[in-house]
């Protein structure tokens, strides 16, 4: 690599700005750089400074023909249009003036942003290598990005072979391990944390909208308990929790995060100052109090005894429903701190059946004590499913492809992306208008159907509806194609006779840019 200068701040930028034409050819001409938003990456903008590098990129997917072995897979592409130097900054949060020198364009895999503009981390040895490929001519190492542990699942060559397989036992929570679900279903026994404080430090395990550089930080108990020895190393960890209810123990497979990173020390300690300073450590404490745990004890952890792993949040599987372990899963005789070696005898892969029918049946309450002497209501047990990963960049990519083909039907004046609701900060993935009517798509890309349903569905009411309006003549719910969809045409049906609410569901092809019939 070349040595690149650390005084200098090297920045990747965009061209597109919320479905627009691409600007590079006026940034040339006009010798700028110019961010199109009036209310978003102003302090960033603000902070480059004269003799910064920068250059022009435009980030998207690919499939085929690529010069590696993509295994059919989508691939992160970015591509570089031009390169130049920072002369001026005007301080406005949104113009720079650049000594721009044309490239013919290049492209860069795996390690990509689709942010407008991206300040690349020189201390990263991939920021390092794109930096060079960027601004000193310097090939792509394709091969060490492919057989990068971020990257070797899927593209490595013998990815199997490296990352080791463990298996890890989490504190039980019906929030989906997103915050705090208080002590019901966990341990009663004093000697463990979570039986003396009604909290467990894994509750946050899949709460990735805490995302640093691109990866969420959690805890496994396991990982602490030797966490020297496993310092530093990557696995692919199967995740199981016990539901304690008195006289029986409830063992459920939870699901999946491949090549987990185990911290290092100080790596521990540096997210933990920016948990701190984006107000997370706050946020935590107070749903731990709010859940009903000892909060006083929460803000005495820090370090790698708060944050001791890390991970990429589409390596996050997890199940639609909690999964109870098949009677002849072994691992029923692990320690609470055992991170163990995976064995096929765990059944956590092809053997398990999720716990789901489709059975609704109307109870009487026949508990008379379901309220106690004070009137306060009784938690009755309950599970409740555990929240999907929405991957962001495919969101993105649907967002943008769906708008430019709304627009070749309706115009481009018509079709408007991250439309603002009206009220807070709340926005509508993509608006359309059409003789004086308006049409509301929510796009969700979980990994499970029923949950990109299930959770657009009051956002779109919300948008159309807060507090007593009526604003949009349809809304419609679009996904990738996700399987079979008879059901989701019944239901579609069923909600629109049922209760006349105009609510439509569509899928989008991201290889074919086909938005499918509504259904």
């Amino acid at each position: 690599m070349a040595e690149n200068n650390t005084e200098i701040n090297y920045w990747l930028v965009g061209a597109t700005y919320d479905g627009d034409e691409d600007q590079t050819e006026r940034f040339l001409e006009e010798g700028i750089w110019e961010n199109g938003y009036k209310d978003k990456y102003l302090d960033k903008v603000m902070s480059i400074k004269k003799g910064d590098r920068i250059a022009i990129k435009s980030a998207h997917t690919q499939k085929n023909n690529l010069p590696f072995d993509n295994r059919n897979l989508f691939v992160s592409v970015m591509t570089i249009k031009a390169i130049g130097t920072v002369t001026e900054n005007m301080d406005d949060g949104r113009n720079v003036k650049v000594d721009w020198q044309p490239l013919e364009p290049k492209k860069w895999y795996f390690y990509t942003d689709r942010s407008t503009i991206w300040y690349v981390n020189q201390d990263k040895w991939a920021g390092k290598a794109l930096i060079d490929f960027v601004f000193n001519g310097i090939p792509q190492d394709i091969d060490k990005f492919r057989n990068d542990p971020v990257w070797i699942d899927k593209f490595g060559d013998n990815p199997n072979e490296i990352i080791e397989k463990r298996i890890a036992r989490l504190t039980w929570n019906t929030n989906g391990w997103i915050k705090p679900s208080g002590r019901k279903g966990k341990s009663k026994d004093k000697s463990t944390h979570e039986g003396k404080y009604g909290f467990g430090h894994e509750e946050w395990l899949f709460d990735t909208e805490k995302l640093i550089d691109g990866y969420h930080y959690g805890f496994l108990e396991p990982v602490r308990k030797q966490f020297d020895a496993y310092s530093g190393s990557q696995y692919d960890v199967w995740l199981y929790s016990i539901e304690d209810i008195g006289n029986k123990k409830n063992r459920f497979i939870v699901g999946k995060i491949k090549q987990l990173e185990v911290l290092s020390k100080d790596a521990a300690n540096e997210a933990y100052k920016k948990y701190k300073k984006n107000g997370w450590l706050a946020e935590m404490e107070q749903q731990v109090k709010s859940s009903g745990g000892d909060s006083n004890v929460f803000m005495e952890w820090s370090g790698e005894s708060l944050l001791n792993i890390r991970f990429l949040a589409e390596n996050l599987i997890i199940e639609e429903d909690y999964i109870e372990a098949p009677q002849l899963a072994n691992f029923k005789g692990l320690s609470r701190y055992t991170f163990a070696k995976y064995k096929d005898s765990y059944y956590c892969k092809e053997t398990v059946v999720a716990i789901h029918k489709d059975n609704f049946s109307f109870t009487s309450d026949n508990h008379p004590n379901h309220y106690d002497v004070k009137g306060t209501p009784r938690r009755q047990k309950y599970k409740r499913e555990a929240k999907n990963v929405e991957v962001v960049y495919q969101h993105d990519l649907i967002s943008v492809r769906l708008t430019e083909h709304l627009r070749t039907l309706y115009g481009f004046e018509n079709v408007t992306p991250e439309h603002n609701a009206g009220y807070g900060r709340n926005s509508i993935d993509v608006v359309v208008r059409q003789n004086g009517e308006f049409t509301f798509y929510e796009i969700k890309t979980y990994n499970s159907l029923k949950s990109c349903i299930r959770e657009a569905i009051g956002q779109l009411m919300e948008y159309s509806m807060w507090p007593n309006n009526l604003k949009a003549k349809e809304l419609i719910i679009v996904s990738p194609f996700l399987g079979k969809i008879e059901k989701v045409s019944i239901y579609m049906k069923h909600i629109r006779k049922t209760y006349n609410i105009p609510l439509f569901y569509q899928t989008f092809d991201l290889e074919t840019n086909i938005l499918s019939e509504k259904y």
